[in-house]
């Protein structure tokens, strides 16, 4: 296998198994915040009303806010998760690799 800037030291065999896992992170990733967005939508929908002691736009921007800053987090932690866990898999293929094992 030639080297490239896409070469991750293991066999085709692995490396394609680390590529699916990257991409299914990255989905999983996008569901959940989608599924965060969509909650703290509902949240804003079902709590603000026009009684309240902030103006509504007050409140909304607040929120908004407040929703970008956990957004990014969240993407933070995933996106760190989810990168530990590909050297981690990559590391256990190159040692099984060591040891002439082909893992699924």
């Amino acid at each position: 296998m030639a080297s490239s800037i896409n070469d991750l030291g293991v066999n085709e065999h692995h490396e394609e198994i680390i590529r699916r896992y990257v991409y299914f992170s990255r989905e999983q990733k996008a569901t959940g915040l989608r599924s965060f967005r969509s909650a703290a939508e509902d949240f804003k929908t079902q709590r603000l009303s026009d009684e309240s002691m902030m103006t509504v736009n007050e409140v909304n921007e607040f929120l908004e806010e407040f929703l970008d800053i956990l957004e990014k987090e969240f993407e933070q932690e995933l996106t760190h998760q989810y990168r530990v866990n590909t050297l981690l898999i990559k590391q256990l293929f190159q040692q099984a690799e060591q040891w002439f094992l082909k893992l699924n």
